[in-house]
């Protein structure tokens, strides 16, 4: 993956300096894209990173790209609320499940995911194979398929597409103009923070995964630190004792603390 990634890296390089070259005189002349370059482009990126892409003009799908062969799109049930997003470029979580990355450029928009740091449950795969209608016989090889695309840190989407909004737009961000949209930071306030000890006071009845918690050592009494912050508040490493683990934020708020 380090490979395919450098290569990535090397051909917008060499895309850049080969522009400045033959441009260099031009420089007042706005960078845009035909629809034929976008394409490969996209392609490219699905290459090196092993993500499927799609490419939409306005509400309209008019390409897609993939590595892994899904039987079924899971981007179709976020589109509609992903694309009404007007930022050039950022990034969608659903259901706090997995994340997509987007890049806007002129009329067009490229999507990238679903990516999930956190291996997805057989439970959460069947809720989301169902929400897909997708037949019995087809769930086994779309959940092997939608596996593979687990373990991908938040963070490295968002690094992949800051490159490729530089490659198609010519402007610069940095991770920290992204990582916590300015609607989310209100929450954290009144939640734990990073490096943060409380003890716990309880998990909340009713919790259908209390067993789950109760294995992971969380029980009252015990010290909990907050070790990390996941990409949207989710997921949260936590330590107890020497055992580390993550949860998502939807879990972690069946917790009840008290600061020490």
């Amino acid at each position: 993956m380090e490979s395919r990634q450098m290569l990535f890296v090397r051909y917008c390089l060499y895309k850049e300096r080969s522009e400045n070259s033959a441009m260099s005189e031009q420089s007042s002349v706005q960078h845009v894209l035909t629809k034929s370059q976008l394409c490969y482009f996209s392609r490219q990126f699905s290459n090196m990173f092993g993500l499927p892409v799609r490419l939409y003009r306005q509400q309209e799908k008019i390409y897609t790209y993939s590595p892994v062969q899904l039987a079924a799109d899971p981007v179709i049930l976020c589109i509609d609320a992903l694309l009404q997003e007007t930022a050039p470029l950022g990034y969608f979580s659903y259901h706090d499940m997995f994340y997509y990355g987007y890049v806007r450029h002129q009329s067009y928009c490229f999507v990238a995911g679903p990516v999930s740091e956190l291996a997805i449950s057989e439970h959460e795969l069947k809720k989301l194979g169902g929400s897909l209608h997708l037949l019995p016989e087809q769930f086994s090889v779309f959940a092997a398929e939608m596996k593979t695309l687990s373990g991908m840190h938040p963070d490295t989407l968002l690094q992949a597409m800051i490159l490729y909004n530089f490659t198609v737009n010519r402007t610069m961000y940095d991770i920290s103009d992204l990582r916590i949209q300015q609607r989310e930071q209100k929450t954290i306030t009144a939640e734990m923070k990073e490096n943060e000890i409380c003890e716990i006071v309880a998990v909340k009845d009713g919790c259908h995964i209390k067993n789950r918690l109760s294995e992971l050592g969380i029980s009252k009494g015990q010290k909990i630190e907050c070790k990390n912050i996941g990409l949207c508040c989710s997921p949260i490493a936590y330590q107890i004792c020497s055992s580390k683990f993550a949860i998502r934020k939807k879990d972690a708020q069946n917790i009840e603390v008290t600061y020490i």
